[in-house]
Protein backbone atom coordinates (compact mmCIF):
# COMPACT_ATOMS: atom_id res chain seq x y z
CA UNK A 1 0.00 0.00 0.00
CA UNK A 2 1.35 3.43 -0.91
CA UNK A 3 1.02 6.22 0.95
CA UNK A 4 0.66 9.71 0.61
CA UNK A 5 2.87 12.13 2.65
CA UNK A 6 0.16 15.26 1.88
CA UNK A 7 -2.58 13.01 3.32
CA UNK A 8 -0.65 11.80 6.06
CA UNK A 9 -0.10 14.71 7.21
CA UNK A 10 -3.39 16.93 6.79
CA UNK A 11 -4.84 13.84 8.84
CA UNK A 12 -2.60 13.54 11.60
CA UNK A 13 -0.69 17.46 11.82
CA UNK A 14 -3.48 19.18 10.49
CA UNK A 15 -3.59 23.02 12.08
CA UNK A 16 -0.21 22.21 13.92
CA UNK A 17 2.01 23.01 11.33
CA UNK A 18 2.26 24.95 7.49
CA UNK A 19 1.82 22.22 4.44
CA UNK A 20 2.76 24.98 1.67
CA UNK A 21 5.97 26.34 2.56
CA UNK A 22 8.08 27.24 -0.60
CA UNK A 23 10.55 24.83 -0.86
CA UNK A 24 12.56 27.53 -3.27
CA UNK A 25 12.74 29.14 0.35
CA UNK A 26 14.76 26.54 1.90
CA UNK A 27 18.78 27.15 2.63
CA UNK A 28 19.93 24.33 0.32
CA UNK A 29 18.72 21.44 -1.42
CA UNK A 30 16.71 19.18 0.31
CA UNK A 31 16.80 15.23 -0.11
CA UNK A 32 14.29 13.87 -2.17
CA UNK A 33 12.97 11.26 0.31
CA UNK A 34 12.48 14.24 2.52
CA UNK A 35 10.78 16.73 0.18
CA UNK A 36 7.24 15.07 0.03
CA UNK A 37 7.44 15.70 3.84
CA UNK A 38 8.70 19.33 3.93
CA UNK A 39 6.36 21.44 6.40
CA UNK A 40 6.44 24.79 8.13
CA UNK A 41 6.55 24.88 11.72
CA UNK A 42 7.24 27.60 14.34
CA UNK A 43 8.04 29.67 11.87
CA UNK A 44 11.09 26.92 10.22
CA UNK A 45 11.72 24.70 7.23
CA UNK A 46 10.95 20.78 9.30
CA UNK A 47 10.07 17.35 7.72
CA UNK A 48 7.42 14.92 9.13
CA UNK A 49 8.90 12.24 10.47
CA UNK A 50 8.26 9.12 12.70
CA UNK A 51 10.49 9.51 15.85
CA UNK A 52 12.69 5.92 16.73
CA UNK A 53 13.78 6.15 20.02
CA UNK A 54 15.17 2.30 19.29
CA UNK A 55 12.28 0.43 19.96
CA UNK A 56 9.88 0.49 16.65
CA UNK A 57 11.37 -2.76 15.93
CA UNK A 58 12.18 -4.09 12.39
CA UNK A 59 8.39 -4.75 11.02
CA UNK A 60 6.27 -1.10 12.65
CA UNK A 61 2.47 -1.09 12.06
CA UNK A 62 1.30 1.40 10.16
CA UNK A 63 -0.86 2.30 13.16
CA UNK A 64 2.29 2.68 15.40
CA UNK A 65 4.32 4.61 12.87
CA UNK A 66 1.39 7.64 12.33
CA UNK A 67 1.22 7.48 15.85
CA UNK A 68 4.68 8.55 15.90
CA UNK A 69 4.84 11.29 13.64
CA UNK A 70 6.00 14.90 14.83
CA UNK A 71 7.68 17.50 12.77
CA UNK A 72 11.35 18.49 12.80
CA UNK A 73 13.80 20.35 11.86
CA UNK A 74 15.01 19.37 8.47
CA UNK A 75 18.84 19.93 9.68
CA UNK A 76 18.18 17.64 12.75
CA UNK A 77 16.71 14.75 10.34
CA UNK A 78 20.07 15.19 7.99
CA UNK A 79 22.40 14.89 11.26
CA UNK A 80 21.23 12.28 12.97
CA UNK A 81 19.92 10.28 9.63
CA UNK A 82 16.68 8.78 8.98
CA UNK A 83 15.32 5.48 6.93
CA UNK A 84 12.37 5.18 5.30
CA UNK A 85 9.74 2.46 6.50
CA UNK A 86 6.27 1.93 4.11
CA UNK A 87 6.85 5.12 3.02
CA UNK A 88 7.46 7.05 5.98
CA UNK A 89 10.55 9.03 7.25
CA UNK A 90 12.17 7.17 10.43
CA UNK A 91 14.51 9.11 12.08
CA UNK A 92 16.23 8.01 15.83
CA UNK A 93 16.02 11.76 16.90
CA UNK A 94 16.52 12.93 20.15
CA UNK A 95 13.99 12.65 22.30
CA UNK A 96 13.58 13.92 25.86
CA UNK A 97 11.06 11.63 28.05
CA UNK A 98 9.19 15.17 29.14
CA UNK A 99 10.64 17.86 26.92
CA UNK A 100 9.84 15.61 23.89
CA UNK A 101 12.25 16.66 21.10
CA UNK A 102 15.55 18.31 21.43
CA UNK A 103 17.67 19.63 19.26
CA UNK A 104 20.12 22.60 18.99
CA UNK A 105 18.81 25.52 18.43
CA UNK A 106 21.36 26.25 15.42
CA UNK A 107 18.85 22.96 13.56
CA UNK A 108 16.11 25.69 13.19
CA UNK A 109 16.37 27.01 9.85
CA UNK A 110 13.45 29.77 9.27
CA UNK A 111 11.62 30.40 6.30
CA UNK A 112 10.28 33.75 4.50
Amino acid sequence: MEISPRDVIASTLAGEVDMYVDLSSAPRAMHRDLKPWHVGFEGCHNVVVVADPGDLGDDPSLERLIGELLPAPVRTVERVGWRVEKGFIVSPLPMDPELGLVVPEEDDEPYR
